[in-house]
């Protein structure tokens, strides 16, 4: 087992209307070990005036919950679609919106790995900007 990321997360287009819009996320994943897999966070931290459309829970809408993703030892993609939408009133100075990912190892049923201690491993971070146009 192990988990190795990329630690910038990019943007598939790299930009986005002031309204929001639809964009997707990609980071490099791999094992540095036997195979393995991975479960991603993705986050709009606040007050950016951004909220994910497609959240994996209305309550909580600057989150996204990305499918549990077998991993091996050659560099794949991870691809999860993003769909943002403006809150509130027009911020003429929002340039970028940053999104956060928090990339977990976890087991075939979705759990998160657990080390020797019996605790979880770790969790790996990565994050990026969309540009506003």
């Amino acid at each position: 087992m192990g988990l190795s990321i990329q630690s910038v997360l990019r943007f598939e287009p790299p930009d986005m209307p002031r309204t929001g819009g639809r964009v997707t996320a990609v980071f490099e994943a791999r094992s540095t070990g036997a195979r393995t897999a991975e479960k991603a966070t993705y986050s709009i931290p606040s007050p950016q005036p951004y909220v994910f459309a497609n959240a994996t829970n209305p309550a909580h809408p600057r989150v996204v919950q990305g499918a549990r993703e077998e991993v091996t030892l050659s560099p794949a993609d991870r691809r999860q679609a993003l769909v943002l939408r403006r809150i509130g009133a027009s911020d003429q100075n929002t340039m970028m919106v940053l999104v956060n990912a928090e990339v977990f190892e976890v087991d075939a049923i979705g759990n998160p790995v657990l080390d020797g201690g019996g605790q979880p491993l770790p969790s790996q971070r990565s994050s990026g900007f969309i540009v506003v146009r």
